[in-house]
């Protein structure tokens, strides 16, 4: 790797450190279903983020060929997304409850 594709690594990690720190900071006391949805979004912004970082190291590091490599990118984006989907899930299904409470006042 040249020195500019580590600064790239390097600012990848800072992002993820940033983003977990920004999350525990905004969730400070909130919990129930708004606290449990961040959390599975932000996990898998998370996940997301490490598979961009592994997609971006040298494959030597993760010893994958192409095609395993591939899928193993594939799978662990899929995981990501479907912990985002999860969390957006919660959030709507709340929504709708609260939408249904004010309706019924």
């Amino acid at each position: 790797m040249n020195p500019l594709e580590y600064i790239h690594v390097l600012l990848d990690i800072v992002l993820l450190v940033a983003l977990i720190w920004m999350v525990s900071v905004a969730l400070k006391g909130v919990g129930g279903i708004i606290g449990s949805a961040i959390n599975l979004m932000t996990i898998g912004v998370l996940i997301l983020g490490l598979d961009h970082i592994s997609r971006r190291l040298p494959i030597e590091y993760f010893q994958w060929d192409g095609a395993n490599g591939e899928l193993i990118h594939r799978i662990i984006a899929l995981i990501g997304f479907f912990l985002l989907g999860f969390g957006f899930r919660k959030i709507r299904i709340m929504t709708m409850n609260i939408q249904a409470q004010v309706k019924q006042k």
